[in-house]
């Protein structure tokens, strides 16, 4: 059984930062995530929940009818300047002034070539360091279109391989508002699989 926190931090006026810290044991690792290739709406919306057009309300109507979404537990980091979501299993969603700003999920089993087989290639991407001594790697992919936040699994060192078998971490949808704030800065355009580099630790 795996156990995970998340720490949603989303300044107003600022980027959105997601901090997620993960303890996990015997991983199940789906052929297929259900999620990803869920067919109940389309792109961004997740079981019927669309970043910027569903409500708190409806949301948690949604939730409570829906058995896909199991396990759902609230949580509330307003009070250091964070939000409030809900976690449901793998599934995070984030409501702002009784509205939803974004719905995600993790997903260490996909792989790159599985979310450009259906979303094409990205339109930008970010790659920052994480941490120093050692250094980490994180890289961001981003959907213009379907206002999508693809993370790639961190790794550590100076460069990062990317790969068709590159594995995700998670794929998050945003309401047009909060992407347009998450893609104002420190982008590079995608170049194909291959080799990338931080520009600087």
């Amino acid at each position: 059984m795996k156990k995970k926190i998340l720490i949603i931090s989303l300044p107003i006026f600022l980027l959105v930062g997601v901090l997620l810290i993960i303890n996990q044991q015997n991983i199940f690792i789906q052929k297929e995530d259900p999620n990803f290739f869920d067919t109940t709406c389309a792109t961004p919306c997740l079981l019927g929940i669309t970043p910027g057009i569903t409500t708190e309300d409806e949301a948690n109507s949604i939730i409570k009818e829906n058995s896909r979404f199991e396990n759902c537990q609230e949580f509330d980091n307003t009070d250091i300047g964070g939000v409030r979501w809900i976690e449901c299993d793998e599934i995070v969603i984030v409501p702002t002034d009784n509205e939803i700003s974004q719905i995600g999920f993790f997903s260490p089993g996909l792989k790159l070539k599985e979310v450009i087989e259906k979303y094409g290639d990205p339109d930008k991407m970010r790659i920052s360091f994480l941490t120093q001594f050692p250094f980490s790697i994180g890289v961001q992919l981003f959907y213009h279109k379907i206002h999508t936040q693809v993370r790639l699994i961190s790794r550590n060192g100076i460069h990062y391989d990317i790969s068709p078998n590159t594995s995700i971490e998670s794929v998050t949808f945003f309401s047009q508002e909060i992407y347009d704030q998450l893609i104002k800065e420190n982008w590079i355009y995608w170049n194909g699989y291959g080799r990338y580099e931080p520009s600087s630790p």
